[in-house]
């Protein structure tokens, strides 16, 4: 058999099995020279796990192929070997070249066995009925490495025999002596790959080597380091990203500069349209005055007009009262017949007169309507301006809301960059953790023997690559701090942003509503014209009928006057 492994006993396992010193008097009871490195790999692995995991604890004993004795002058037969693992609690933690009852006061609390072809009769029928009825163990476990087979047994006090233990769905089986868990889990171990049998705690966790949990560290830290170098990356991503965002707030501003000042040139354009619409309703009114004195001197000729038929009528009276005097006063006729020429004279000049002003009021008529057509194209214009600034103002509206979301989404960056920096600040404190629970590891170890000299170098070494990948961690902490900063900055930045996009905002809203109100203008300018237009063509419209008037009333005189010559100048009279 091999030597005594104590828990803190480790020389490299992926070897072949070195020769320890054999502690048995009787060569029976080492280890058959034949067993194979896994038999031995699996012992050191289940001792020093255990060992190492309750390095806290003084109450316990745990070992490989420790003598195992009711007395000092007990001995084993030729054909038994001793325990491959012995556990023992509620005993002081010391070094003992053999577990006798009688000393101890009690036997172990738990043996395991590690069968091979050779011993397996020996340990499941041979043992079984020892450790039962002689020594009184309460937990038996068999463990079989080839094979992978697990059986553990629970002592009966009464009938001083062992009943076999459940194993659940998993192949684990609980250790109530311990409070732990065995079970078959496949690992890596010391540079060997294969399904091995291993302590589990309450939350079915495996209790790890020292080795495994600096390799864990390593991992761990590793993994820290890459996902510090992929945030890294991220952060600069998200700054690359939150530098377009502010060229993009730039150029939006740039944008509503412009639009601005686009909005300023249509507003000054719209008053310089507003102004030429009321000098166009100022030269219509001049026009409509016009109108309004040629249909005044209208008026005045179709008085006269009136008041030269009435004298007219008057005469052609008196003309019949003297008729019987018509010879007497044929020279007084003569020189009325004349006045009468010289009346028609002046009523052809009167209707001349009318028919030019009646053209003139005509070329007012169409220079008005031309004015009216072009205040309705002004109109048009200022309602296709109204469109083009509640365009600008919707662009705007959506250069705001751009600007709304860029602020939300450096935000939630924002906030990301938080929850990742306080991953960090919790990584780092495992990683602190990790590094005191490897001092103390460092502490333990000065005192192992001179043997175990490479193996306190290569964890030294362990060590110092912790302490490394520490300090790398705790300075990628601090450039993520930096970037939190930074995604503050830019937070601070794209909400100035959005205040400059609510003030440009209201600004385009304001403008809009003075450009409503001067569309509001032309529309009431342009009912003004077309109202004026109305009147001057109501007045156009009299006019002609008062010079369609004036033409009848002076065609009725000329008629009154041939009718007068055709009466006073008939032949025999």
């Amino acid at each position: 058999m091999l030597g005594r492994l104590e828990h803190h006993v480790m020389p490299d396992p992926a070897s072949e099995p070195p020769s320890f010193a054999v502690t048995a008097s009787n060569p029976a009871e080492n280890e058959p020279s034949s067993q194979a490195p896994r038999h031995w790999q699996q012992m050191l692995l289940l001792v020093t796990s255990l060992g190492e995991a309750w390095d806290h604890r003084d109450d316990f004993h745990v070992e490989g192929n420790l003598p195992l004795r009711l007395h000092e002058d007990h001995r084993w037969g030729d054909d038994l070997r001793n325990p491959d693992v012995l556990i023992a609690v509620g005993t002081p933690r010391r070094e003992r070249r053999a577990w006798l009852v009688s000393t101890e006061g009690k036997a172990p609390d738990v043996v395991i066995e590690l069968v091979s072809q050779s011993t397996e009769t020996a340990d499941r029928v041979y043992k079984l009925q020892l450790y039962a009825t002689v020594f009184n163990i309460p937990e038996y476990v068999i463990f079989d490495p080839a094979s992978g087979r697990l059986d553990a047994f629970d002592l009966n006090p009464e009938t001083r025999s062992y009943l076999p233990k459940s194993v659940d769905a998993n192949g684990r089986v609980h250790l109530r002596s311990l409070d732990l868990w065995l079970g078959i889990l496949p690992a890596t171990v010391w540079g060997r790959s294969a399904r091995w049998l291993r302590w589990l705690d309450a939350d079915q966790q495996p209790l790890l080597l020292n080795t495994e949990r600096l390799a864990a560290v390593k991992l761990t830290l590793l993994d820290e380091r890459a996902r510090s170098v992929q945030e890294h990356q991220r952060v600069s991503e998200e700054r690359q990203r939150a530098d377009a965002e502010r060229q993009r707030a730039e150029e939006e501003r740039r944008q509503t500069v412009e639009a601005h000042q686009r909005e300023e040139a249509e507003r000054a354009r719209t008053q310089r349209e507003r102004e030429r619409a009321e000098q166009e309703h100022v030269r219509a009114e001049q026009e409509a005055a016009r109108a309004s004195q040629a249909w005044s001197r209208t008026d005045h000729e179709r008085q006269r007009a009136d008041w030269e038929q009435q004298r007219a009528e008057h005469e052609h009276r008196r003309a019949d009262q003297e008729h019987a005097r018509a010879e007497e006063q044929t020279r007084a006729l003569l020189e009325r017949a004349a006045e009468f020429e010289a009346l028609k004279e002046s009523l052809r000049a009167e209707s001349e007169r009318a028919e030019k002003e009646r053209l003139r009021a005509e070329d007012e008529r169409e220079r008005a309507e031309g004015e009216r057509q072009h205040a309705h194209a002004e109109a048009h214009r200022a309602e296709a301006e109204r469109a083009r600034a509640e365009e600008e103002h919707r662009l705007a509206e959506l250069e705001r809301e751009r600007a709304l979301g860029a602020w939300q989404r450096a935000e939630q960056e924002m906030q990301r960059a938080n929850a990742e920096r306080e991953r960090a600040d919790r990584e780092h404190q495992r990683a602190e953790a990790e590094r005191q629970r490897a001092d103390t590891e460092q502490r333990r170890a000065v005192g192992i023997a001179a043997e175990l000299a490479a193996e306190r170098q290569r964890r030294e070494q362990e060590h110092l690559r912790a302490e490394q990948e520490h300090q790398r961690a705790e300075g990628e902490r601090q450039r993520a701090e930096v970037e939190r900063q930074r995604g503050e900055a830019e937070r601070s930045r794209a909400e100035g942003e959005h205040e400059r996009a609510e003030r440009e905002h209201h600004q385009c809203e304001e403008e809009r509503r003075t450009a409503e109100d001067a569309r509001e203008r032309t529309n009431h300018e342009r009912q003004r014209a077309d109202q004026a237009h109305a009147r001057a063509d109501a007045a156009h419209e009299r006019a002609e009928d008062e010079a369609r008037r004036a033409e009848a009333e002076h065609q009725r005189v000329v008629g009154l006057l041939r009718e007068m010559e055709e009466t006073h100048w008939r032949p025999g009279r």
